[in-house]
């Protein structure tokens, strides 16, 4: 298994290609600002946010079994498996928000962590359409029908560090 070091590398992603990624994705100062501007709010919004969104993938019955199949080849619990998938959704989400109170770099150590995600992905066998799927899940919880919704954050400024994990 790749470390968290050396994904990147070992897909050949320089630092100028990551500027480019983060240039193509508009990771703006602009951006970086609102993403400032709502993080706290997110801190308190967050872990409702990520319970809806496993509700909806333990909902749908496509993801519902192979969650199921992933719990069962694993040993454990449906429920063990939902909690520590929602601990580490909860992490991944809000580590955007407070990757830009750090100064909004979004450089290689966070794309590292983004990438790492996607291997692990990758190594269980999550089918690529239930991954880039749930993308539109979160542009749902920034739509203007959403109670939460932060000025279109969601499906705005948020996206474009999300998505360094996909470029």
């Amino acid at each position: 298994m790749h470390t968290a070091q050396s994904i990147g590398g070992s897909l050949h992603i320089t630092e100028q290609g990551l500027a480019l990624r983060k240039q193509f994705l508009r990771i703006t100062p602009e951006r970086v600002q609102a993403l400032c501007a709502v993080s706290e709010h997110m801190e308190q919004v967050a872990p409702q946010l990520v319970r809806e969104f496993y509700d909806f993938q333990f909902q749908f019955p496509e993801t519902a079994y192979f969650f199921n199949q992933y719990a069962q080849q694993r040993g454990i619990s449906l429920s063990t498996l939902r909690q520590r998938l929602e601990q580490a959704q909860l992490q991944y989400f809000l580590e955007i928000f407070r990757e830009a109170k750090r100064g909004g770099d979004f450089g290689s150590a966070f794309l590292e962590k983004r990438l790492r995600i996607g291997y692990i992905h990758n190594e269980i066998n999550l089918p690529m359409k239930w991954y880039l799927g749930s993308y539109a899940l979160y542009q749902d919880a920034g739509s203007p029908s959403s109670p939460k919704r932060c000025n279109n954050l969601l499906s705005d400024p948020l996206n474009p560090p999300k998505m360094l994990d996909e470029s």
